[in-house]
């Protein structure tokens, strides 16, 4: 037959060729009959609901994972099934139909607290095949590791991605450290870990965190930290303290001027210059410390920003509100807020209602179970001020 037929028919129902229309009509196939299959099973993967067909792969005790056409995982993504954790790995690159992949259960998780003291837990599943500092013959022979040495694979991200050799963590009980790290697979990480001594002065085994401070101080600045002012214009610098990760009163961060002489400093925060030049002020909270570099100046200068309050996630098919403050110099001002999605949040968000005299916007997150971030931008209608806010949206799990 004539290819200008094919063309002409798969041109009406928005195909380019034959090849198209075929994975499209298998795709669809493929979906009426994914719900009914015995190895359908709904599951979590990462934050967000799906259907999945799960089967046994006789390989290193993993499971193969489909997913139902037109969704996909990705390598390293934690899968909770039937109450159980297991890590995805070895996913297809050819999703043409669907998502495939192999998932292996996961053995437990490492804890630790990090640079900020903030405390960070990442699944992991064992596995027998060796890092390349240890080498694997020509036949891929698994080889065994002796007792005292753990190979490891977990997901990379942002934290992950921060490990460092001699790292220290507790597992079953033990001290274990970090002797390899390998990061080149895509989404994973292996992890070679040395059985260690336990330390009981800095090693916590309630909490399964080696090297654990019981106190980590830190500040959050809001105000940046290189200011010009004009004599005379008082500004606020905006610190907010932290105790072990959560925010304490304001009265306990301490503010000097290191020259009294170029202004003053109040309990609040708020500076007052007396005089024009340079001049360094510190603001600390016990072993924390911040420190601003002020320019004095005789002619009127503006630190404009904008506070856009509010949570950082929603659920799906719940509403949050956002409101929004303009400041000058920390010092609260009058302007009219305009807000902003940009056009890919439409699928993720809906704007319920904008109220300009309460300066807020309250938006309603979908209930298809499709999750993603979405950035609200917020600017003055002069379009002096700007400040952006990334909100995810993600189900309750």
């Amino acid at each position: 037959m004539d290819i200008n037929y094919y063309k002409k028919i798969n041109g009406l129902y928005g195909f380019d060729s034959k090849r198209d229309s075929d994975i499209a009509r298998t795709k669809r196939f493929v979906a009426e009959k994914f719900d009914d299959d015995v190895q359908a099973f709904d599951v979590m993967i990462e934050d967000r609901r799906q259907t999945v067909l799960i089967s046994y792969a006789a390989k290193e005790d993993m499971n193969k994972i489909i997913s139902r056409p037109d969704e996909t995982f990705k390598n390293g993504d934690i899968v909770t099934w039937n109450d159980e954790k297991y890590i995805i790995l070895q996913v297809d690159s050819d999703k043409r139909i669907y998502t495939r992949g192999l998932i292996k259960k996961c053995l437990g998780s490492l804890k630790w607290q990090d640079e900020l003291g903030d405390i960070h837990e990442a699944w992991f599943a064992r596995t027998t095949n060796l890092s390349p500092n240890f080498g694997v013959d020509d036949r891929s022979k698994i080889i065994t590791m002796p007792d005292e040495r753990r190979q490891i694979v977990l997901q990379s991200n942002s934290h992950t991605q921060k490990f460092e050799k001699e790292q220290r963590f507790i597992m079953d009980g033990r001290a274990w450290k970090i002797i390899t790290l390998d990061d080149i697979a895509d989404g994973i990480i292996n992890v070679v870990l040395e059985e260690s001594h336990i330390d009981p002065a800095i090693d916590n085994l309630e909490l399964r965190i080696a090297n654990y401070k019981s106190d980590y101080y830190r500040l959050v600045n809001k105000t940046p930290l290189s200011i010009n002012l004009k004599i005379d214009q008082s500004t606020l610098l905006d610190v907010t303290a932290y105790h072990n990760g959560v925010s304490v009163d304001s009265s306990e961060v301490e503010f000097m001027v290191e020259d009294n002489s170029f202004g003053v400093v109040d309990n609040n925060g708020i500076f007052t210059p007396h005089k024009s030049g340079n001049v360094k002020i510190f603001a600390k909270y016990k072993t924390a410390v911040i420190e601003f570099n002020v320019h004095v100046r005789e002619e009127l200068v503006h630190s404009y920003y904008v506070d856009i309050i509010g949570s950082n996630e929603i659920n799906f098919g719940l509403i949050s509100e956002y409101t929004v403050v303009f400041k000058n110099h920390g010092i609260e001002i009058d302007e009219t807020p305009v807000f902003e999605l940009e056009q890919s949040a439409n699928d993720l968000v809906t704007i319920q209602s904008t109220d300009i005299s309460k300066k807020s916007i309250t938006l309603k997150a979908n209930s298809k179970n499709k999750a993603g971030t979405i950035t609200l931008h917020v600017r003055s209608d002069n379009g002096l001020i700007k400040n952006s806010k990334t909100i995810r949206i993600k189900g309750f799990l």
